[in-house]
């Protein structure tokens, strides 16, 4: 009898904290991903400034990759070889629409401010990564 009590009391305790770990898993995705871009960004602007050649970080619904100019600085064309290694998302992190950031050998990005929202699959902005014309990189999160 007593046996059968505390195997109640751990079920409605797990049926409690269920949906809380869900939630938590889930976050550290989000902020897994936001981070793992982020240090995909300052790679891509390491190699940059080491290479003496422009370096480009494509982020897309759901996966992101680099690739590098095949010119030195100043020569390139407006074509960019294709990404052949792309770095894939979980199920439920999104990115929204395509974005391209392009860092030059001296490490400034190509845009003024460029913000790549990390999302959840209902589209609401988690994380942000936040690359500036300086080619500063952050990250800001938790959003919600």
């Amino acid at each position: 009898m007593e046996l059968i009590v505390v195997m109640v009391l751990i079920g409605i305790i797990a049926a409690i904290a269920a949906p809380n770990f869900v939630a938590l898993i889930r976050n550290a995705d989000y902020r897994s991903t936001a981070r793992h871009g982020a240090s995909f960004l300052r790679q891509a602007k390491s190699t940059a400034i080491t290479t003496n050649k422009e370096q480009q970080v494509v982020f897309t619904a759901n996966k992101y990759g680099m690739v590098a100019s095949p010119q030195a600085f100043g020569t390139q064309t407006a074509s960019w070889p294709p990404i052949t290694i792309w770095n894939t998302m979980p199920i439920d992190v999104k990115t929204g629409a395509t974005q391209t950031i392009q860092f030059a050998p001296n490490g400034i990005a190509s845009l003024v401010t460029g913000t790549v929202n990390i999302t959840d699959s209902a589209g609401a902005n988690r994380y942000q990564i936040i690359v500036t014309l300086t080619g500063r990189i952050s990250v800001n999160g938790p959003l919600m």
